[in-house]
């Protein structure tokens, strides 16, 4: 049920005006985490494929700032997956969020190994 939230999901954000993603992505990646961290490997697969869709890229991209501390822990987290395939896609998505704004990845990795 949850990979076809996730589908819907993504159908919904490939439409979405920017303005309308500032109004839902707080909740959004809030819920987005919890799938990314999802021990069911094709939650959090589908959950990860988000970064590969260059819409929904470039919508985060905007929205950084807000969208990355939301993220961060669930990814940094699930670099210990049980699943090889999930570790691709976790740093795939670490890596463009460290392209996005360096700092701020730096800041987010320090809070996160603080805690």
């Amino acid at each position: 049920k949850e990979v076809m939230f996730l589908n819907e999901l993504e159908e919904i954000l490939d439409v979405i005006e920017p303005a309308e993603f500032t109004k839902v992505m707080v909740p959004l990646f809030k819920q987005l985490a919890k799938c990314v961290s999802s021990p069911h490997f094709q939650v959090a697969e589908r959950a990860l494929y988000f970064w590969n869709n260059e819409y929904i890229l470039s919508l985060i991209s905007d929205n950084v700032s807000s969208v990355m501390p939301l993220m961060f822990p669930a990814l940094y987290k699930s670099k210990e997956h049980w699943n090889k395939t999930i570790h691709g896609l976790i740093y795939n998505a670490l890596k463009l969020f460290m392209e996005m704004n360096q700092k701020l990845f730096d800041d987010c990795t320090q809070q996160y190994k603080a805690e």
